[in-house]
């Protein structure tokens, strides 16, 4: 999975000059690097973006949280402003603070502080250019305290950090400082000047006797401390510290700054549509459905031009049949019911009883039994009931034959007949 790391400038930075980037195919090495606006990033080939907090930025205290404080977010975040107001010279509400992985109560623990409206800031610069960060992870985080050495193993490193925006910096982290007021386990301070005689008091005391290779500088202030320390160091980029940083576990998207699922879903959701969009692997998908979508449009105007065709030639075949049929009609205008209308008058003047009249089920009756005697009639509009018709077996059966295939069919009911209309 495509990572891509984003170095925050340090507080009261412009950001002029973009943003430090580097991108990492494997979370093992570094396939590109470099600075780049916000809006210029390299998104295309990215699965996640993390933010890099500088440590120059950031504070760490060591705190043990009383029972009952991990209950909820919201508790956490009472019992920290309470136990750091004392530490603090900034207002809690201005302060972003966040816990160290797998914080237990009894135990204790780090805490993470920094601006929050820096925070803010940088978060919503690159929001608006597309770049939604997934995590915020320390540049360099103290060891845990749970996990101390022996004193024998007890082994800090040094480290020269910096570049050409953000300065030159010393860079101590080590189980040993972890112990006592005065060193909080990670300790960040500026390189002396060039040409400065006075001993730096925060350098460790095995400096002297290091072995070559076991102090680690930054490309772009390697000679200074070379020239510094009268040894040679080993030179790394700043990438490299900042993928080692991810094995840490550190998050500080915590509290108000925390990503909820739903919120991460909707960013994977415009990050893929966006690098659809933009991504050049993507180009000949893009012109295909592009295509698809003229075709289809296409397509459907030509089958809606071909249905209107064929309901116009059914139209016209059925004025057709009309007018040939009744010489009479010159204009069509509703040729069902103009047709209707014709046939009924053709029935009127020729007097043709059909099956569904009354007129018509009397005459299909009397004309197999034109001896038969009836009483009475009744009809409830779909049967007609003939009332002490007296037919003989033969008349019957030649009364039923004849409309066997008529849309009307006789049953007898007692001493009466009953007429109706076929289902």
């Amino acid at each position: 999975m495509s990572q891509l790391l984003v170095r925050f400038p340090l507080p009261d930075h412009a950001v002029a000059d973009g943003y430090a980037f580097a991108l990492s195919h494997d979370g093992q090495g570094v396939a590109q690097h470099g600075m780049a606006a916000a809006d210029s990033l390299p998104l295309a080939d990215t699965h996640e973006v993390i933010g890099i907090v500088p440590v120059q930025a950031l504070s760490w205290h060591a705190l043990q949280l009383p029972k009952g404080s991990l209950a909820s977010p919201a508790r956490t975040r009472l019992v920290l402003e309470g136990l750091l107001e004392e530490q603090l010279l900034d207002d809690m509400e201005t302060l972003h603070c966040a816990l160290q992985p797998e914080a237990s109560v009894g135990q204790p623990v780090w805490v993470c502080c920094c601006r929050l409206d820096w925070l803010q800031q940088h978060l919503e610069q690159l929001r608006q250019a597309g770049c939604e960060v997934q995590r915020l992870v320390p540049e360099c985080a103290p060891l845990p305290l749970q996990e101390l050495p022996d004193a024998a193993q007890q082994q800090d490193t040094l480290q020269a950090i910096g570049d050409g925006i953000d300065g030159a910096w010393w860079l101590r982290r080590g189980h040993a400082l972890s112990q006592g007021e005065a060193a909080p386990g990670l300790l960040c301070w500026p390189l002396p000047a060039p040409g400065t005689l006075e001993p730096d008091p925060l350098l460790p005391a095995w400096l002297a006797q290091a072995e070559p290779g076991r102090i680690q500088a930054d490309a772009a202030v390697a000679q200074r401390v070379e020239l510094l320390l009268q040894q040679p160091v080993q030179v790394r980029h700043p990438a490299e510290r900042w993928l080692e940083s991810l094995s840490s576990g550190w998050n500080l998207s915590q509290f108000s700054l925390a990503n909820h699922p739903a919120d991460r879903w909707k960013r994977l959701l415009r990050q893929g549509w966006q690098r659809f969009l933009q991504a050049p692997q993507w180009q000949a998908t893009r012109w295909g459905l592009i295509a698809l979508l003229l075709v289809s449009l296409l397509g459907l105007n030509l089958l809606a031009w071909q249905a209107g065709q064929r309901l116009e030639q059914q139209k016209a075949d059925i004025d057709r049949i009309l007018t040939s049929t009744f010489p009479q009609v010159k204009l069509v205008v509703d040729a069902p019911k103009q047709m209707q209308r014709e046939v009924s008058q053709l029935q009127q003047q020729h007097a043709l009883l059909t099956g569904h009249t009354l007129e018509g089920r009397l005459a299909a009756v009397v004309s197999h039994s034109p001896e038969a005697e009836l009483q009475q009639l009744e009809w409830d509009g779909s049967v007609l009931r003939l009332k002490g018709l007296a037919l003989s077996a033969d008349q019957s059966a030649a009364v039923q034959s004849a409309l066997a295939d008529a849309v009307v069919q006789v049953r007898q009911d007692g001493n009466d007949w009953l007429l109706e209309t076929r289902p």
